[in-house]
């Protein structure tokens, strides 16, 4: 993946894997307990997935991409003042 917008929050968050063949793992490190939001969007802006999330410390969240077409999809996660997204493909298993 790729960091298109940086912020303090693209150092602590890893995602995995990508491409992805449905389950999507997102790992946050040393966040001081904030509470935020995860969007999905397909390749039109579309919103597909969305989440409300509250991380303290060290986290995992993971997404279950499965029921989404094969394609290309943009991870934004807002945490706190931090924002930041990434390209995620899924392919079909």
């Amino acid at each position: 993946f790729s960091g298109i917008e940086e912020s303090w929050l693209s150092t602590r968050v890893e995602m995995y894997p990508n491409p992805t063949k449905g389950m999507v793992t997102l790992n946050f490190t040393d966040i001081d307990g904030k509470t935020g939001v995860v969007g999905i969007y397909d390749v039109t802006g579309k919103l597909v997935v969305e989440e409300q999330i509250s991380v303290a410390g060290n986290a995992q969240k993971v997404f279950n991409l499965s029921t989404l077409s094969e394609g290309v999809y943009f991870v934004k996660i807002q945490l706190g003042d931090g924002r930041n997204e990434w390209g995620c493909q899924t392919a079909q298993v």
